[in-house]
């Protein structure tokens, strides 16, 4: 039995999460429950042999917040939903070439599976729910349920080094993952509406360089979402739209702060030591999120934020983070004493 702190997500509250396996099956079997104080909760179930993987979840957000779509939405439009979702899929997930070496690793997944997705009311006080301000997105989607086969793949190339932070070497990942037509046999419940069916592309990319005898380091990243969609915005779930704001990017700004069907998001850190067991990393980011981010990217259009992050090292490990970000719209602060990535 495991205890530790919830993965849930940004502006989940405080909380916890165990996670449990059976004495005789603790190399192929977990079972993992979390929740928060402000109602989050997850359920997961993953068994594994070998390279084949079976896993499934539920999910249950009820204080998401959602301003309109587009860079351009305002801050004064926030209102709230909910989501309830299921998901069970199989699938392979192992490296492909360089386990266990200091080299370049090479790593693969393949998965396929079901989903189901319900956009529900939010539940946060003081904050009116979206079908009170944004009509025509819950008229064809609040409190129905939508099946998806969902199928997709993963490949990524790493080679990197360098303690306590990445100090050179290159990075990059491409996701794909098709949300397609239920099939009946094995969607959760009957189907219901006409799903939203769409493919999507999540690209990135980083590098680290170096210079000076106690590594400064310069670490640039850049992340692209590309989801080819042909139906009505208005029929598109929630949950399902890219994000920007806070964790997921622009972290000056308030998390899931901008929607939209695509994102770009770029940003360059500066690395460097402050005392023996201190480093300060400076960082500045800027992007956007859009309809077409293929069409309607213009950089002189993008939102930018920027931030400051004191790390307290011990052994060549972070133990103690603490971080402010900025925008025009709000100032942010971090704590974490388990370290930042």
């Amino acid at each position: 039995m495991t205890v530790a702190p919830p993965e849930l997500g940004p502006r989940t509250g405080l909380g916890g999460r165990l996670a449990l396996s059976p004495p005789r099956f603790h190399d192929a079997l977990e079972l993992e429950l979390s929740g928060s104080m402000r109602g989050y909760n997850r359920t997961r179930a993953l068994a594994w042999k070998g390279p084949v993987a079976a896993e499934y979840a539920y999910d249950w957000r009820p204080e998401e917040p959602f301003f309109g779509l587009g860079s351009q939405s305002l801050l004064d439009d926030q209102a709230g939903f909910a989501s309830q979702s299921q998901f069970a899929r199989i699938g392979l997930f192992r490296p492909w070439e360089g386990e266990n070496t200091e080299g370049p690793r090479v790593r693969g997944a393949l998965w396929i599976g079901t989903r189901e997705m319900v956009v529900r009311s939010g539940r946060e006080s003081g904050v009116q729910s979206f079908e009170e301000l944004f009509l025509s997105l819950a008229a064809t989607t609040l409190n129905q349920k939508f099946q998806n086969l969902v199928y997709g793949g993963r490949v990524s190339f790493g080679q990197r080094q360098g303690t306590p932070h990445w100090t050179h070497g290159v990075w990059w990942q491409i996701d794909a993952a098709r949300f397609d037509k239920p099939v009946s046999a094995i969607s959760f419940s009957e189907p219901g509406p006409t799903s939203p069916q769409f493919t999507r592309f999540n690209y990135h990319a980083a590098t680290a360089i170096s210079f000076g005898r106690s590594p400064r380091t310069l670490q640039p990243y850049v992340q692209i979402i590309d989801t080819q969609y042909h139906g009505a915005t208005e029929s598109f779930l929630l949950p399902d739209f890219a994000t920007l704001g806070g964790s997921r990017g622009l972290e000056g700004f308030e998390s899931l702060r901008f929607h939209d069907l695509d994102k770009a998001v770029v940003k360059l850190s500066y690395v460097f030591p402050l005392l023996r067991t201190m480093e300060v990393d400076l960082h500045g980011e800027a992007g956007g999120v859009y309809h077409d981010v293929w069409q309607d990217l213009k950089p002189n259009k993008f939102r930018h934020s920027g931030g400051a992050i004191l790390r307290v090292i011990a052994r060549d490990q972070v133990v103690l983070a603490i971080g402010a970000d900025w925008s025009h719209e709000a100032v942010r602060f971090q704590f974490d004493l388990r370290g930042f990535q």
